[in-house]
């Protein structure tokens, strides 16, 4: 089982109880790369269908090291993304742990430095997923190709339920252990 999901935890140790937000979703990707832009298209599509308590949705072209602050008052971390190493339409959900290290020089940041740098600075990280479709296309043009566009609504779906799962672990008072994808677990 993976640390994230055995208890809520850090690998460092770090509990991640004392949060103000529960759910956090980013959408990550640029909208004039054709499908690197499926991440964000879902989450501004989850914006508008998950206004739940405890739940968080952003857009945004990339990820800095300024949104270590938030991460860190967050129980989970949903990143949404396009990627080129899956094939297209394919859809991946990963867990996320933090990288061994940060480069304090960085403006960009991954899913995995971002969690070092919420560690680094806060001394605390969420448990984190990376939900993905695989991009087929990535040249300059704001159209997803039509196997990432339905690959895309077929995230929002999972990414949906998977919130809603996890929005009403933390209304229970986050009993339990912190509830894994269904997505992550039929791999």
């Amino acid at each position: 089982m993976s640390s994230a999901a055995s208890d809520n935890t850090g690998t460092d140790g770090n509990v991640c109880s004392t949060t103000d937000l529960g759910v956090l979703v980013v959408g990550i990707g640029s909208l004039i790369r054709g499908d690197d832009g499926a991440g964000r298209l879902v989450a501004e599509r989850l914006a508008d269908s998950l206004r739940l308590p405890g739940v968080e949705v952003m857009s945004v072209h990339q990820l800095t090291p300024e949104l270590s602050e938030l991460m860190s008052r967050s129980s989970v971390v949903v990143f949404v993304d396009a990627s080129a190493a899956d094939p297209a339409g394919k859809l991946v959900c990963r867990e996320v742990q933090p990288s061994a290290e940060i480069d304090p020089g960085a403006h960009v940041c991954t899913p995995r430095s971002l969690l070092a740098w919420s560690r680094w600075l806060y001394g605390r990280f969420p448990a984190a997923f990376l939900f993905s479709v695989g991009g087929e296309k990535f040249d300059i043009t704001e159209e997803l190709t039509a196997t990432v566009q339905q690959g895309a609504a077929e995230l929002q779906i999972q990414i949906e339920a998977y919130v809603r799962v996890l929005q009403g672990w933390l209304s229970a008072g986050k009993q339990g252990t912190i509830p894994v994808p269904k997505l992550l677990s039929a791999r």
